[in-house]
């Protein structure tokens, strides 16, 4: 879109960007990452064409009250890594009608949303493989430790 600029690294373990708002995002472990101390860096560059740099620890999102970004940093520590898993999550966020990657949303509640329109539809292939993605999510929430 015209003089929007985007900011993708091919290094990082997952890449995305809106053509809508300009925003991009690359998520990264922290040099001080390990399994007890989840730290990831997400890099990009903002709506206003600024670059930022956040930190985010995987253990303490909360997908009841997250922006995108943080649920795309459970996606990669859960290992949900692939087009299918994006794409997953990326319905969830039309269905939030979120605008922003920072904007924070229950992403829990558009995942049941998402899902009851998949069980109307018939579609049963669509809506066990959103099951077992956000049952996995919500499995390494309650094993962090995260309490609502």
């Amino acid at each position: 879109i015209g003089d929007k600029k985007a900011m993708l690294c091919q290094d990082a373990l997952m890449s995305y960007a809106s053509p809508q708002t300009g925003e991009s995002v690359n998520i990264y472990r922290s040099d001080s990452y390990t399994e007890d101390n989840p730290i990831y860096i997400i890099k990009g560059l903002d709506a206003d064409g600024n670059a930022y740099e956040q930190e985010v620890d995987a253990s303490k999102i909360n997908p009841n009250r997250c922006s995108y970004n943080e649920l795309m940093v459970l996606n990669v520590e859960t290992g949900h890594t692939s087009p299918k898993d994006y794409l997953r999550a990326a319905a969830l966020r039309a269905n939030a009608d979120a605008d922003s990657y920072f904007e924070k949303a229950d992403y829990i509640l558009h995942a049941q949303e998402v899902m009851e329109d998949y069980k109307t539809l018939g579609n049963w292939d669509s809506f066990l493989a959103m099951d077992k993605w956000l049952q996995s999510l919500l499995d390494y929430v309650m094993k962090s430790g995260f309490r609502k």
